[in-house]
């Protein structure tokens, strides 16, 4: 209280410019710096000097035992950061040449940005200590941390006789912010990962614990008059060549077909805080495979995560409490053209996309339909949202789905407020009007449906709880998001305490919770899911993660009850450097969603990652899953994965992917023509040379072969294929 009125009363005496000037400063330079990772230009000697003083993890905003220094430099077109870590032992810096985004486990230094100042989105940029990049999109109105989406800045690192010096290039025009011919305000967050016995953060700012949002605590910097986010035409046009060869229909022979398209991408900023980018014939084929994920027994699919650029450029924008946008939905487009960015205390995004195919999903409350059909489709998404308030925000989404016989539309008012640092309430409206006639038992007459989720959530230091509240109408469909359970209420509620360790002992953070959710039928008024859980998590030495659940559940399916207990737990462990060791495994009762009834399931996920030298990465997963009922095992399921990596540099690799897939049922246990072995094998070799995000080049070979048994495989796709793409600034 006295430091309050200590402030308060200095403001009063000097007035808050004088308080202002107290913020550093980010000075100006004409010249251009080399980024190679070695801080010898004389330019660094005038750029602002900063310590990075705090440790905020495992200690609680403590001195920091490592000395860190950064220093910061604008020109008209970049922002200049530099790092100088000390360590007492450079031998034991983690540091690999890994994929980009793929370095979360090694030595870190990474600059948080929030060039709005308005502590509500901000980008977070990570390199190891031998210039490998990531990057994450943080939304704090939706509480997210994308790493989809890929900036274009450049980095160089190097390890030293004392530790190791980081370099690196952040063009303004890969950022969205104001243009001022003023100082502009911008929050700033410098941070060092230290990974050694103890996962160790050392930071600029200090952290408050049991407060959930981090840019609120960021660090105001003032600086950059004159410079634009770039008012620029970016083209990046692509070609792919390759050959597909899969069995002739006829069962006799292969078909050769030609896998070759050209296609262009332009990216044009209208202002330095709203993008336009259209794209004609993309190639928005997955490079990298999916895993292979054991989807048997699961009333409502599995979803996959988005990796195409068009799609995930500003995909922040879209989000929302419900997934209202799912792009994956889009499967094979032929055009799209996307507006977005911010235009003052509003967000704004649009994408029109139209693809060759239809993929939607029939939701309801006890399972989803998966309709996949080969006609045309178009869908479109309009995004507003606006600030208000220090730290809250209001939106409205609107999304339409049309083909022929066929039109889906939604409109969506969602938002966020926060009374206090420790107070969130995220909530969503959403109202739809569906006309689906694709099938033979849907009318052509539209059905309409609302749907309403509430969370919020209470964060103190030591103690969380929280309520959320999802209620969708049988009728409501988002048909261009993600929601396949439809027809149903959900309640929760929830509540945990937490203990943190200083770093001197074994374990650092313990985290209790206790939850309880109902589920009820708003189509029959039939009750679906009464759910208790209880869960601990603990973090230790050696990057070790222990989490074990237990729960009891009522749960209704056909009308029928089926009561009982189940157990989860997930295990990850690094013995040595450069080995980390993780299981999952859970079991107890389970509903047989074919046959509706009771059953016993156990599964068990062991994986072993294993870094050898700084270039090679191998990756093992294996997953086995059995499903038991009354009359005998139901289905043994099984994957195995191999993921091996060789990366020379920084800009090239060699990758190898291999999956295999083996479900044995017992076809008497199941009704007719349901109870199929069956066996799958993937491959997937590539070489990569990438510049930047968007200039790389590929090359490589997958195949896949599946049958009844290991002696029937046959070989069902093969693909050769050659994919470039270069981005021209203009």
């Amino acid at each position: 209280m006295r430091h309050s009125l200590g402030l308060l009363l200095l403001v009063l005496l000097i007035g808050p410019t004088a308080l202002a000037a107290e913020r550093p400063f980010i000075p100006h330079t004409d010249e251009t710096i080399v980024v190679d990772g070695r801080l010898d230009e004389a330019v660094w000697s005038k750029a602002a000097e900063f310590e990075l003083p705090y440790e905020t993890r495992p200690g609680e905003n403590t001195p920091a035992p490592l000395h860190t220094q950064a220093w910061l430099i604008h020109s008209d077109t970049h922002l200049y950061v530099a790092f100088r870590a000390h360590d007492p032992d450079p031998s034991r810096i983690r540091a690999y040449f890994r994929e980009r985004d793929d370095i979360f486990g090694d030595d870190l230094v990474s600059i948080t940005l929030d060039p709005y100042g308005g502590q509500r989105r901000g980008y977070q940029l990570f390199v190891n200590p031998l210039g490998v990049q990531a990057d994450l999109f943080i939304n704090e109105l939706a509480g997210t941390e994308d790493s989809s989406y890929g900036f274009i800045w450049d980095s160089a690192g190097r390890i030293t006789d004392d530790g190791y010096e980081v370099e690196i290039a952040i063009p303004f025009s890969s950022l969205r912010f104001p243009a001022s011919d003023k100082a502009m305000t911008w929050g700033l967050d410098l941070v060092r990962f230290y990974n050694r016995e103890h996962s160790r953060r050392f930071a600029l700012s200090p952290l408050e614990r049991g407060n959930d949002c981090y840019l609120c605590q960021v660090r105001p910097v003032d600086g950059f008059a004159g410079t634009r986010s770039g008012s620029r035409l970016e083209l990046t046009p692509e070609l792919s060549l390759g050959e597909r060869r899969f069995p002739a229909e006829t069962g006799d022979g292969q078909v050769r077909e030609q896998d070759s398209n050209l296609g262009v991408t332009a990216q044009w900023a209208l202002t330095p805080s709203l993008t336009l980018t259209g794209t004609v014939n993309p190639d928005f084929s997955q490079v990298a495979v999916d895993p292979l994920e054991l989807d048997i027994n699961q009333p409502f699919g599995i979803q996959r995560q988005e990796r195409r650029p068009f799609f995930q450029e500003s995909a922040d924008v879209f989000q929302t409490p419900m997934e209202s946008v799912q792009t994956r939905n889009l499967i094979e487009p032929s055009a799209g053209l996307k507006l977005a960015g911010q235009l003052g205390a509003q967000a704004v995004g649009l994408f029109h996309v139209r693809d060759r195919q239809l993929n939607l999903i029939r939701p309801g409350p006890e399972s989803a339909e998966f309709l996949r059909l080969d006609q045309e489709s178009e869908s479109t998404a309009f995004r507003l949202r606006r600030d208000v308030l220090r730290d809250s925000g209001v939106g409205l989404l609107l999304t339409r789905r049309t083909a022929e016989d066929y039109e889906n539309n939604v409109v969506s008012l969602d938002g966020q407020f926060r009374p206090s640092r420790r107070d969130t309430l995220r909530y969503q409206w959403a109202r739809s009007e569906t006309r689906d006639g694709l099938g033979e038992d849907n009318g052509p007459e539209p059905e309409e449906g609302q749907a309403r989720y509430l969370n919020y959530q209470h964060e103190r230091r030591n103690v969380y709880a929280g309520l959320s509240h999802d209620h969708r109408d049988a009728e409501f469909r988002a048909d261009l998001g993600f929601m396949p359970q439809t027809g149903i209420e959900e309640n929760s509620a929830w509540a945990g305490t937490r203990w943190f360790g200083d770093g001197s002992g074994f374990l650092t953070e313990a985290d209790l919770r206790v939850q309880h959710r109902r589920r009820d039928s708003l189509v029959d008024d039939q009750r679906l899911l009464r759910d208790d859980e209880l869960q601990l998590a603990l973090q230790g030495q050696r990057q070790s993660r222990l989490t074990v659940a237990s729960s009891r559940f009522e749960q209704w399916q056909g009308g029928q009850r089926f009561d009982g207990e189940r157990w989860f737990t997930r295990v990850q462990y690094e013995p040595i450097r450069g080995l980390r060791l993780e299981a999952e495994a859970d079991g107890g009762d389970q509903i047989d969603f074919v046959g509706l009834r009771a059953g016993e399931s156990r599964r068990f996920a062991p994986r072993l990652r294993a870094d050898i030298g700084r270039h090679l990465e191998l990756d093992l997963r294996y997953q086995r899953e059995i499903l038991d009922v009354d009359e005998g095992r139901l289905f043994t399921a099984s994957t195995r994965e191999l993921r091996a990596g060789w990366y020379p540099g920084l800009r090239t690799s060699l990758r190898l992917i291999s999956q295999w897939a083996d479900i044995e049922r017992d076809a008497s246990l199941y009704p007719d023509g349901m109870g199929e072995d069956e066996v799958i094998w993937a491959n997937q070799l590539t070489f990569t040379w990438r510049l930047d995000p968007r200039t790389e080049f590929i090359a490589g070979y997958s195949d896949r072969r599946s049958g009844a048994s290991r002696e029937a495989l046959s070989r069902d796709a093969q693909r050769i294929f050659v994919k470039m793409s270069y981005a021209w600034q203009i």
